[in-house]
């Protein structure tokens, strides 16, 4: 469970994030299971501004870096109709045929979402009911820590007096 979240967290923070602008950043997760919720997107798609736009307002919620780590991923395959998504690249469209493979994704498709691994259609029906569930079991506490281009995340499982798992990464 600590290297899943460790891994999101890494990909949040190359996705985008410059690493010299992360000067000083420390947060505590919830002792609930925290909710990666990733989305795949294209300024080609059609369907994906209204997402756009309801998964921005993340940006807005209290819990946002300690219950919700909401990432989006504009891929490459709509860039064929013309015009070329400037977020978009590769790595974000293998990533999502990576999930495809691995994670018994149907297809791939924009808006495509995943909340902690597992694929959520919700969106087409507007129930986010089981984007607040993903989130209920109690697993313990990520605390993550970046100085400069140091980020430091150690977990402490719920209910273990055991010393929390702690891994140090360099950011380049």
């Amino acid at each position: 469970m600590f290297r899943v979240i460790i891994g999101a967290l890494l990909v949040v923070l190359s996705s985008g994030v410059q690493a010299q602008s992360l000067t000083e950043f420390t947060k505590q997760s919830d002792e609930k299971k925290p909710i990666f919720i990733e989305l795949f997107s294209s300024q080609g798609c059609s369907s994906c501004p209204p997402v756009e736009e309801w998964f921005s307002k993340f940006m807005d919620e209290q819990a946002l870096w300690q219950s919700y780590f909401p990432v989006s991923f504009h891929v490459t395959y709509w860039n064929y109709l013309g015009w070329r998504d400037p977020f978009s690249q590769r790595k974000y469209s293998q990533r999502q045929y990576d999930h495809l493979d691995k994670l018994n994704i149907r297809q791939v498709y924009t808006p495509g979402f995943l909340v902690n691994g597992n694929e959520w259609r919700g969106w087409f029906d507007r129930d986010f009911s089981q984007v607040k569930q993903a989130g209920n079991q109690v697993v313990g506490k990520l605390s993550l820590d970046i100085k400069g281009r140091q980020l430091s995340a150690s977990f402490k499982p719920n209910n273990q007096d055991t010393q929390s798992n702690i891994e140090n990464y360099q950011l380049k």
